[in-house]
């Protein structure tokens, strides 16, 4: 009798997995990436800290669990060991090491996309990528985080796009959350797309607890259940918060912006972006003024032509004036994301190593040749861009900015009005197979600092920065 129930069991398990698999598809898909680079991003001549070469693997395997076209859930992991770039460092510890025993695999998404019956409202809720509208090659929030979009069509040329994000919350103490809420409205016609967008960021007084005991190149607050990711909200303050402090009252961040792309004249398109920002955390007795605000503006043009496409980006970002107890002219951002370059900014085959540039506080020019291709499967990307910084030399001089490059994301290059650097990229990819490519990327940069504007360590500077690299990317 017990060996019958067992085996009605069994067959009622075996029907019963049969018939889940028939009510959704399971769909496998993702990246595989594996990187070898020489790179020297360390500006000073003695006491590097970093190694030259690097093998780094990033692996983001992504399931699509799929009841119909109206309903569906998606899960990513990655893979790796840093929280920036998702990238592991072989030989490093966290499961890369010898041995290979680590917890390395991290959430990247896991979101619930769904319709709501007879209106065709799009819901995306969990988490999710939260990213600023952009036409261009910048973001002042682009990052993995936990919240609800909404989007929704009135007619074939406007939408509308509402959401609510919550980057952090402690759950210790009441008001230490950061709530942020994005509008958009995207409208499509002949030939163009325009989107005017607005954006605000609520930061609950509690969530900054700590903050006095640290300085501008570590961690939003004193919390370590934060970890890495508090770096990524270094830019909503003034490059000295340090000094300045907190006021007891919440924060409070807004940001206005108008993007849009004009494709009616095809094969040229024109793209252009702005972005104002204004972010206060009041006033401190000491008499500093806790606030950032700046904007920025940036164009891109492109040609295609059989063989390639041939490019031009521009950009003009307000910087800080002379004085450190007024806050910063620089435009603030919860997680700014640039592309604009391939090895000063995340725009490389694969960003480890990126200096991760947020383009605040500098202006820019560049020419691109992309896809240029004479051959089956092989093509080059070919850039040279020259930047300069828009912040006072007194922000210097009066030690506001210690250092012309802060660690952490959403930071990058600290360029005066007398720092300036050109940038060089080339990339080159071959398709092997039709889901495997192999790329070789080399990026240079020669950063031109102003002796007399960084004479406390003008001596200790180089000028050359550069990075070479070998990547073999499987996309399935």
């Amino acid at each position: 009798m017990k060996r019958l129930i067992t085996l009605l069991l069994a067959a009622g398990m075996v029907l019963g997995g049969a018939a889940s698999s028939k009510a959704i598809e399971l769909r496998a898909t993702g990246t595989w990436q594996m990187g070898w680079s020489w790179q020297d991003t360390d500006l000073q001549r003695h006491g590097d800290t970093t190694d030259t070469f690097q093998a780094r693997t990033r692996i983001r395997p992504q399931f699509e669990f799929i009841a119909s076209e109206n309903l569906q859930g998606i899960l990513q992991f990655e893979i790796g060991r840093n929280r920036g770039t998702g990238n592991a460092g072989w030989g490093a510890e966290h499961g890369w090491a010898i041995g290979t025993d680590g917890t390395n695999v991290k959430t990247r998404f896991a979101y619930l996309d769904w319709m709501v019956p007879e209106v065709n409202t799009h819901v995306r809720m969990g988490l999710q990528y939260a990213e600023t509208p952009s036409f261009t090659f910048h973001t002042v929030m682009g990052v993995e985080m936990a919240g609800v979009a909404l989007n929704q069509s009135i007619n074939d040329w406007l939408g509308v796009s509402l959401a609510w994000f919550r980057p952090y919350n402690d759950y210790s103490l009441p008001h230490d959350n950061i709530d942020v809420a994005l509008l958009s409205v995207p409208v499509t016609g002949d030939g163009f797309r325009v989107t005017p967008w607005a954006m605000t960021a609520f930061v609950g007084k509690n969530s900054l607890e700590g903050l006095d005991a640290v300085n501008a190149a570590d961690a939003l607050s004193g919390r370590t259940s934060w970890g890495a990711e508090t770096s990524a909200l270094n830019s909503l303050f003034p490059v000295d918060y340090s000094k300045s402090g907190l006021p007891s009252h919440h924060p409070f961040g807004w940001w206005l912006g108008v993007g849009g792309e004009l494709t009616l004249f095809d094969p040229f398109t024109l793209a252009a972006d702005f972005v104002y920002g204004h972010f206060d955390a009041g006033h401190r007795a000491t008499g500093y003024n806790v606030q950032r605000k700046g904007w920025i503006a940036s164009l891109l043009a492109t040609y295609k032509l059989d063989f390639m496409t041939p490019g031009l980006i521009a950009w003009y970002a307000s910087g800080d004036d002379h004085s450190m107890k007024n806050g910063s002219e620089r435009l603030p951002a919860i997680y700014a994301d640039s592309w604009a370059t391939n090895f000063g900014s995340d725009g490389g085959w694969y960003d480890a190593g990126s200096l991760t540039m947020d383009l605040s506080g500098s202006w820019g020019i560049g020419l691109r040749l992309d896809d240029i291709s004479f051959i089956d499967d092989l093509s080059h990307n070919v850039r040279f861009t020259y930047y300069q910084g828009t912040n006072n030399v007194e922000m210097v001089k009066k030690g506001g900015a210690t250092s012309p490059i802060y660690p952490g994301r959403s930071n990058g290059f600290y360029l005066t009005t007398s720092d300036r650097a050109y940038e060089f990229n080339l990339e080159n990819s071959y398709q092997i197979y039709k889901n495997l490519t192999a790329a070789f990327e080399l990026g240079y940069i020669y950063l031109h600092l102003d002796k007399g504007t960084w004479s406390p360590m003008k001596d200790d500077l180089k000028n050359h920065m550069y990075k070479v690299g070998a990547y073999l990317t499987y996309k399935y």
